[in-house]
């Protein structure tokens, strides 16, 4: 199942908004408390970023992709559910009338486990298409 060049692109897009998400959640993880909400804020841009890149790449899938990949397209797609469901945690923490450090940083440790399952899972679906990956 060959990307085209339009797949090859949008997924280095991806690629590269994910790497940038799990640096912004590194970062929350070392963050002072005071900087905690600034950090969980920018992290759940990146987020947004990030499944938007995904919904488009995998919109450009031919038929047979979708057939082809299925397996893989699927497990992309619950790697991207589990990332938002720990993004949900991240702000309910901010939500809260003060947010909680200690609270964030323990979502923040999740969604990075999980943003590294995706990326994974993002690299898999790469090398069966055909995109080289760092």
């Amino acid at each position: 199942m060959e990307a085209t060049d339009e797949q090859t692109t949008r997924f280095k897009v991806l690629a590269q908004y994910t790497e940038v998400a799990r640096q912004q959640a590194q970062v929350l993880l070392q963050a002072a408390p005071e900087a905690t909400v600034k950090q969980a804020t920018a992290l759940q841009n990146s987020l947004d970023d990030v499944q938007r890149a995904s919904r488009e790449f995998l919109k450009t899938f031919s038929d047979a992709q979708v057939s082809g990949l299925k397996k893989l397209t699927k497990k992309l797609s619950q790697s991207d559910a589990a990332v938002a469901k720990e993004m949900k945690k991240v702000s309910a923490q901010m939500d809260r009338t003060a947010p909680d450090p200690q609270g964030l940083h323990e979502a923040a440790a999740h969604l990075d486990q999980a943003l590294a399952t995706l990326q994974s899972d993002q690299n898999r679906l790469a090398k069966e298409m055909g995109i080289e990956t760092h």
